[in-house]
């Protein structure tokens, strides 16, 4: 049987800090993000070199996501994606993962995307695998602790 998901994705407003912050305090999501908070959110929304879009299920935040390098003309990184603990398991990370990777290719000039995420993060990293996205090692700034995948177009 398959599921319908009403889902749409919308690019993020100021207003729309608060309700990020509460889905970024959550329990199983604060222990991931670093950094965090209503300054990180505004910088992000303010750099033209970022774009911050959220998620939506019958028009309730059900994730967001930041990417960044949109302007570089190189590789973007998803600097940031979350779900809504309360909505996790249910196919909403693998279908917002397809939207991104569909954006970015038919929005920006680039080769492909990457980001790092914590080593222990086996649950992001079982997704990205799965959606196209290998491990590599950065030739620079790897970061101790961090776990890095990438996905040509």
């Amino acid at each position: 049987m398959a599921i319908t998901l009403a889902v749409t994705v919308e690019h993020t407003t100021v207003g729309d800090i608060d309700r990020i912050l509460r889905l970024e305090n959550a329990t199983d999501t604060a222990e991931w993000l670093t950094p965090t908070g209503r300054d990180w959110h505004e910088a992000a929304l303010a750099d033209p070199n970022q774009k911050h879009l959220l998620l939506l299920e019958d028009g309730v935040l059900a994730g967001y996501a930041v990417l960044a390098g949109v302007s570089a003309g190189g590789d973007i990184e998803l600097r940031r994606m979350v779900i809504d603990p309360a909505r996790r398991g249910r196919g909403l990370g693998r279908l917002f993962i397809r939207h991104i990777v569909d954006y970015v290719q038919k929005t920006y000039a680039c080769r492909g995307m990457w980001m790092d995420m914590k080593c222990h993060n086996a649950r992001a990293r079982k997704l990205y695998a799965s959606e196209g996205f290998t491990s590599f090692v950065p030739a620079r700034d790897g970061k101790l602790g961090r776990s890095y995948m990438r996905r040509r177009f």
